[in-house]
């Protein structure tokens, strides 16, 4: 016998269902050939018997028992697990009365209407999909949700309530999913979406599940999704395994932004779509309203400030309002006024955002003209001054913007190094006023690097001839190694103050003869210079040096002698000093 043909379950049937059952018979028949291909069905058949009461002679009660514990313990072994908990008890309602005559009546009927009454009482959805696979393997997935506050789901009615807290059920939603997956169908769509409009923590987990499953039928729901506007809310597209925002993008409105806020919370990368649709005007959203947007989620659309068509005034708008923009418009930067344009937005952050930055960025090939263009625009103190100064005043690329912060005793010993023609005196103007700075490269230990700096000084326009003349009485009476090469160079250059640098001169003679073979050189090459002019400076010389000077300068020993023998009339005391000095050589 083969439990598989179904005219042999017809037999077994009919002859459990005829006025004179053979119990024993029937159940050593079902007990020879049960395997697990016909399990399900031998448990219809006990389900059936255990349903109904059974009429039996008393000698053959202990048979029927054992027969029927036999075939449970088959059961347990040969069923799935999800069955097994359908297997009866061993209780059995024996009935010793007359058997009243019943209405013919088939017993498979009888056994549909146990299966469909078990399932009302007992939220055990299994039953109904695993005996439909063996019954109607045809039919599987062929099931409908009727609309309205019932519904038709799994072979059993429920309301909507219900199959909400079988979702809820963390145990018991998985296995929810799983079966509604499997026995999803085209027509079941729309009434499914309802479903998951009531419940939608679980409908992106339904969708894989389907995905995988049933991937036709999970296309056909993404299609209703993208192409029903009802369907453009957070629960369904941020549900969506694929998601393609090039479809919904139409649905796109300033009123139904937070769908897309979400989106984008959930799938970042669409903010290159959003940010394309919105270059090509195809969302239905002002600029201002985009902008609002931007900034509100800029961790996002930070990433993609390259693609933002926007004009500069609204980048910068952007950059000022936001520092994750601002951060990531430095890595676009091309040009030193995009730089420039840059580094006044980031000086009006605060000094430790700023710093942090910076660390961020030192290692990157922009970072010079980044370093060099933010101390133009920002004025450092504090923790930024320390950090930048410590680190990169000692460098070449950098000394220069950095003397502004520097102490003057910090200065000369970079200056020995760094110094460039021109370009020192430059950066050393927004340090100290002209005037100042005169006084102070007086002062400097190298002779030949405060000869150089004194020398752009004089070809500098910003130095007056006032802020000569300030300065040098101001270093009468300091000692400087310079000061006759100093005034050598003012009284080439500056005539209207020859006055002025003859009494510095005169104040700065000893200096001048004795600091250096150069400053007495230079000394010498100014009294040259001043021709009869010289007899003021001799004024405040002693007669060695005097001698000492026209005997080192021909030159001057003849303008002197010319001077004395074109003069007429009798010789003051200091000419006469003069005089008797020339005598002497």
């Amino acid at each position: 016998m083969d439990l598989n043909d179904k005219e042999t379950f017809t037999d077994i049937i009919n002859s459990l269902n005829s006025d004179n059952t053979d119990y024993i018979r029937a159940l050593r028949d079902v007990t020879s050939v049960i395997s697990s291909r016909n399990a399900p069905l031998v448990l219809g058949i006990i389900v059936g018997i255990q349903g109904r009461e059974v009429r039996i002679e008393e000698k053959k009660k202990a048979d029927f028992v054992d027969l029927l514990t036999e075939i449970r313990t088959k059961l347990d072994q040969l069923l799935p697990l999800k069955l097994k908990h359908l297997i009866p008890s061993s209780n059995i309602n024996f009935s010793e009365k007359s058997r009243e005559k019943l209405e013919k009546k088939s017993i498979l009927k009888a056994f549909e209407q146990i299966i469909i009454e078990t399932l009302i009482k007992k939220p055990k959805h299994e039953i109904w999909n695993n005996l439909n696979v063996y019954f109607n393997k045809d039919d599987v997935g062929q099931f409908r949700l009727k609309d309205g506050p019932i519904k038709h789901l799994f072979g059993y009615l429920t309301t909507s309530t219900r199959i909400n807290k079988y979702l809820n059920n963390n145990a018991e939603s998985i296995r929810v999913l799983k079966e509604m997956s499997f026995l999803m169908n085209e027509s079941s769509i729309d009434t499914v979406l309802e479903l998951f409009g009531e419940n939608s923590r679980h409908f992106s987990t339904f969708l894989i599940i389907l995905k995988a499953c049933k991937p036709e039928i999970y296309e056909k729901i993404q299609e209703t999704i993208y192409s029903e506007k009802k369907y453009f809310k957070e629960s369904f597209v941020c549900s969506l395994p694929d998601f393609d925002f090039n479809k919904i993008k139409s649905f796109v409105k300033d009123y139904n932004w937070d769908v897309t806020e979400s989106l984008l919370r959930h799938r970042p990368v669409i903010a290159k779509s959003l940010i394309d649709a919105f270059n090509q005007d195809e969302l239905g959203i002002s600029k201002r309203f985009f902008l609002d947007a931007l900034l509100k989620q800029d961790e996002i659309f930070s990433n993609f400030i390259s693609d933002l068509n926007l004009a500069p005034e609204e980048l910068v708008e952007l950059c000022t309002k936001s520092y994750n923009f601002t951060k990531r418009y430095f890595y676009h930067i091309e040009t030193e006024d995009q730089m420039l344009q840059f580094c006044k937005i980031l000086s009006k952050r605060d000094e430790a955002r700023t710093l942090a930055f910076l660390k961020e960025v030192e290692d990157l090939s922009s970072f010079e003209l980044f370093l060099k263009t933010l101390l133009k625009t920002t004025r450092l103190t504090g923790e930024f001054k320390n950090y930048i100064v410590t680190k990169y005043s000692d460098s070449h690329t950098f000394f220069h913007s950095l003397i502004s912060y520097l102490d003057i005793e910090a200065i000369e010993p970079l200056l020995e190094k760094y110094y460039e023609h021109n370009t020192t005196i430059e950066y050393l103007l927004r340090r100290f006023y002209p005037q100042e700075l005169i006084i102070e490269i007086h002062r400097f230990k190298d002779p030949m690097l405060a000869f150089n700096l004194i020398s752009d000084c004089i070809e500098n326009l910003k130095f007056e001839d006032k802020d000569w003349v300030l300065a040098m009485k101001s270093l009468e009476t300091v000692y400087s190694a310079i000061k006759s090469s100093t005034s050598l160079l003012v009284l080439k250059t500056k005539p209207n103050i020859r006055t002025p640098t003859i009494n510095f001169l005169k104040k700065s003679v000893s200096d001048a003869l004795w600091s250096s073979q150069i400053a007495t050189q230079d000394f010498i090459k100014c009294l040259e210079l001043l021709k009869d002019d010289c007899l003021t400076v001799f004024d405040s010389m002693t007669r060695e040096e005097i001698i000492f000077v026209m005997k080192k300068s021909r030159q001057l020993e003849n303008t002197v002698r010319s001077f004395f023998k074109n003069y007429s009339g009798s010789l003051p005391p200091k000419l006469m000093f003069v005089w008797n000095c020339l005598r002497m050589l």
